[in-house]
């Protein structure tokens, strides 16, 4: 009896993967950004109405999407491989 293959996806860094999309929103004049964050004291704050990832785009120098699911729009773009999965540090 034959096993069945585990599907195993190879990890893509984090920074690939924004570099990547990159490249494809550059044909749009956009651009992926990720958020920063500071402490203060010991509380850590974030732009919260943004999310961890936002789209801007260049020419208007205005926001098209925030809260951007990194994994999820690398697929949608076709940057991202069946094969491959985003590796968070």
């Amino acid at each position: 009896m034959r096993r069945k293959k585990t599907p195993y996806k190879i990890p893509v860094s984090e920074r690939a993967t924004i570099q990547r999309l990159n490249r494809y929103l550059k044909r749009h004049n956009q651009k992926l950004f990720r958020a920063r964050f500071w402490r203060e004291g010991e509380k850590r704050y974030r732009n919260f109405e943004l999310g961890r990832y936002y789209v801007i785009d260049l020419a208007q120098n205005c926001l098209v999407q925030s809260h951007v699911d990194l994994e999820a729009e690398a697929y949608r773009a076709g940057v991202l491989r069946s094969w491959e999965r985003v590796r968070f540090l």
